[in-house]
């Protein structure tokens, strides 16, 4: 665990996992952290003292994590799709319909209205959470990393030939695509402000500013 701002780590959870952690979310309004792995071991931790508070054993990869603003669900991105988990009982719940192959990233909205997640094929799949139906499915440069804008119906994402893409959520059309990395965009971020923030495979992380015209 970090402090923004801080070069040493405040604090080491240990313990949880014997193989590679791959996700990792925060929860929204609790001092709990969830962590899953290779294995497919999903760990909810308590922040305050470092210690397990459960484990499940997912029995596949999950690769992302993503809570919703009021942290009662978690999201998990992995082999067979989105899957779904009461944040409260730890209960798994439906996947989120239309993807059952291995989804790379998730991401939902500051807001909470929607979730934006990757597949390996490299499609980028929008949901809205008030009734987890699919909104739209967009096709393009094959995506591995994606964000939604804090303040403006758009969707960036980012392919594995290091191009970045702007989407609008109204009409599901590219708005704008431009080349950001030598390699696979892995990291995807908006600020509260709407600058974006990219990071690549080829060790650099970029800044950039969606302008009036809908434009990196």
């Amino acid at each position: 665990m970090w402090r923004v701002g801080e070069a040493e780590p405040c604090a080491v959870l240990r313990g949880g996992h014997d193989a590679t952690i791959y996700g990792a979310a925060l929860h929204p309004t609790r001092q709990q952290a969830v962590t899953t792995d290779a294995e497919g071991r999903l760990v909810v931790w308590d922040l305050g003292t470092g210690e397990r508070l459960r484990t499940r054993e997912l029995g596949a990869r999950v690769n992302q994590l993503a809570f919703d603003p009021e942290g009662l669900c978690l999201y998990a991105g992995g082999a067979d799709g989105v899957h779904v988990w009461n944040a409260r009982t730890w209960k798994r719940l439906d996947n989120l319909p239309g993807c059952e192959e291995t989804v790379n990233a998730v991401t939902i909205h500051a807001q909470g209205a929607l979730l934006a997640a990757t597949s390996v094929s490299g499609q980028v799949l929008v949901w809205t959470l008030d009734d987890g139906k699919l909104q739209c499915c967009l096709q393009g440069p094959k995506a591995c990393s994606v964000a939604l804008h804090p303040t403006r119906p758009l969707l960036a994402s980012g392919s594995k030939e290091g191009v970045l893409s702007l989407w609008s959520l109204k009409d599901g059309s590219l708005l704008h695509a431009t080349s950001g990395h030598e390699g696979s965009v892995y990291a995807l971020d908006f600020s509260p402000k709407g600058q974006l923030a990219s990071g690549g495979a080829d060790g650099k992380l970029r800044l950039w500013r969606v302008a009036g015209a809908e434009e990196f």
